[in-house]
């Protein structure tokens, strides 16, 4: 039987084992974005979600999730001892089914509490396994920007996974400019999904390249986040392009459009401005972004959900009395509207006020909190 045929009785209409990465923090979230896409059986853990689908299940969840950071098919598991066991174990992975010959990989390896440790002497054996795969000739090149495979050693347990969805999810394809100490996209919607009533005008005062503008105008249309973009599945053996394209088509035919002008986005600097304007070209949206000095000019909106997202980062800092001032203006401006701002971890907010929650986490290697007002207070 050729590999086509193998292909098709055993990968294709079959489920296999997928390991949602996400943020540490954000599994509920992305929970609850499965619950949305109709799964139900799923194992989350601390950095992601284990669950079984099929190729079908797979390109929906890449097109639609909107807060993964990348899914991993897991190929293999075992406990190994001797780096010779590594060998034997590739060497009995199909690897027809997921890799094409000439194709260049990318080897991620990472060990813990493990007898064999060293991560050079780990991918030494798995290229003596992989070159002993006799199926088909694969003739495979070592290096950067390849298909990744995941080489994982935990308490002697070894985990060999393929990430399906390189490169990372968070990359939309929708920005062409940016400004810098932007946030990643994912974290950005995980916000938007855990905070904001959808009901409520979406305020983006200090819009950057206009992230959340943007993830919030894909919820709210449920415009389907990698509808701009490849996957690594595309390159692999065993992708449906007929099926992909029917479910791509299916995303963009469902989603709604909201009424002009409910939003606003704005920012003091021209240049992000300009890095709106050029991003919003590839959605095909016009945010009708304006330069605007959030501490001078009230927004002409009664109620709203303001985010705030400060310049932030080892070369842009964003002093106390900078938040101080923030806080003062949405006392005088905006008391009752929801609000979130997002600050490091080591600049907490000042000027008497006490957040309804605060979600923490990473961005950029950045300890961050997102402070949450339900109705800002006036004192």
């Amino acid at each position: 039987m050729n590999i086509d045929r193998r292909i098709k009785k055993h990968i294709h209409g079959k489920k296999h084992t997928f390991f949602i990465v996400v943020p540490l923090g954000i599994e509920e979230i992305t929970k609850q974005e499965l619950k949305g896409l109709g799964f139900y059986n799923y194992q989350v853990e601390t950095g992601g979600i284990t669950l079984k689908g099929t190729l079908s299940d797979l390109y929906l969840w890449a097109l639609h999730l909107k807060t993964a950071t990348k899914i991993l098919w897991r190929l293999h598991s075992c406990k190994v001892y001797f780096p010779e066991q590594i060998a034997e174990v590739v060497s009995q992975i199909n690897w027809g089914y997921h890799l094409k010959p000439d194709t260049t990989i990318t080897l991620n390896t990472t060990t813990q509490h493990a007898r064999i440790y060293h991560t050079g002497l780990i991918e030494s054996h798995f290229l003596k396994g992989i070159n002993r795969y006799q199926d088909i000739p694969l003739n495979l090149k070592l290096g950067k920007n390849g298909i990744s495979i995941h080489l994982r050693i935990v308490y002697n347990r070894l985990q060999i996974s393929i990430d399906v969805t390189n490169p990372l999810l968070y990359k939309r394809g929708y920005k062409t400019a940016s400004v810098p100490a932007p946030i990643r996209e994912n974290l950005a919607a995980a916000l938007l999904l855990k905070f904001w009533d959808q009901k409520q005008p979406l305020i983006d005062p200090m819009c950057g390249s206009g992230t959340f503008s943007f993830e919030g105008y894909m919820i709210q249309n449920g415009i389907p986040s990698g509808i701009l973009r490849r996957f690594a599945f595309m390159d692999q053996p065993h992708f449906k392009e007929r099926t992909y394209n029917y479910l791509l088509k299916k995303g963009i035919a469902s989603h709604k459009q909201i009424k002009k002008n409910q939003h606003f986005t704005g920012d003091i600097d021209l240049k992000a401005i300009e890095s709106v304007v050029a991003n919003q070209k590839k959605l095909n949206i016009d945010l009708q972004p304006v330069v605007a000095d959030f501490f001078c000019h009230k927004i002409d909106l009664r109620e709203g959900f303001i985010i705030l997202n400060p310049p932030y980062n080892k070369r842009l800092t964003y002093s106390k009395k900078a938040y101080r001032k923030m806080i003062d203006t949405l006392k005088k401006w905006y008391s009752g509207y929801s609000v979130l701002i997002l600050h490091p971890s080591d600049r907490m907010l000042s000027g008497g006020v006490k957040p309804d929650q605060q979600f923490y986490f990473k961005n950029g290697g950045i300890n961050m909190i997102a402070s949450y007002f339900k109705h800002f207070p006036t004192t």
